[in-house]
């Protein structure tokens, strides 16, 4: 019983982020983009797999986490509406546990996703260079949590509610030029350079501008 409050809040996140998510994720997006153990994910997934079948296929034929209607998004992301159906199903006891089922504000659920997609990606450039080199050819070219990362993460802050508002010009600036300074990373993935002169200032000044942006958020 005294981890049911951690699956609670587990089965909100994830929930939440298949939901508001601007593409539809695969699993293993899923997974790199929260803090959450592939198996916690996976047995969520499962716990959830009534509203979330993942049974959609995409071009590539790999499995799509998408929720079996939009009409349950709808539904999931008013906490009205979601609130209401449960005091009316007599599902809940009290205030307090009533809320540790249900998302109460997607702004703050897009802030955490916001935060989580930054965290993503300097999870993907760690302090020493090898481990850099052997994620980015790795990865590079493949749909992942830090591609995701860097296409969405300032959509989700923008969603994310209005104290977000005055930073927003500056923080697109900062995600445009990030942007750029990957696309130079992935041409250097398959050349000798990428653990050269050349790459490493672009590392370190990708890693500083993805910790700026933690903090911003934070």
């Amino acid at each position: 019983q005294r981890s049911l409050p951690k699956e609670r809040e587990r089965a909100k996140r994830v929930l939440a982020t298949i939901v508001l998510a601007k593409e539809p994720l695969r699993k293993h997006i899923l997974i790199e983009l929260l803090s959450f153990s592939p198996e916690e994910v996976e047995s969520t997934l499962q716990a959830l797999s009534s509203v979330i079948p993942a049974s959609i296929f995409d071009a590539d034929g790999e499995l799509e986490l998408r929720v079996c209607h939009k009409t349950f998004s709808d539904f999931v992301l008013s906490f009205e509406d979601s609130s209401a159906a449960f005091k009316h199903l007599k599902l809940v006891s009290d205030e307090s546990e009533l809320r540790s089922f249900l998302i109460e504000s997607k702004e703050e659920q897009n802030k955490l996703i916001a935060l989580a997609c930054v965290d993503s990606i300097c999870h993907f450039l760690p302090p020493d260079v090898p481990r850099v080199v052997k994620h980015v050819r790795q990865s590079w070219g493949q749909p992942s949590g830090v591609h995701y990362a860097l296409q969405h993460w300032l959509e989700h802050l923008e969603d994310a509610g209005s104290n977000w508002v005055p930073i927003i010009p500056n923080m697109k600036s900062l995600a445009n030029a990030v942007k750029v300074a990957f696309k130079s990373l992935g041409r250097f993935s398959g050349e000798s350079m990428l653990g050269g002169n050349k790459a490493l200032p672009l590392i370190e000044n990708l890693r500083c501008a993805a910790e700026f942006e933690v903090q911003c958020i934070e």
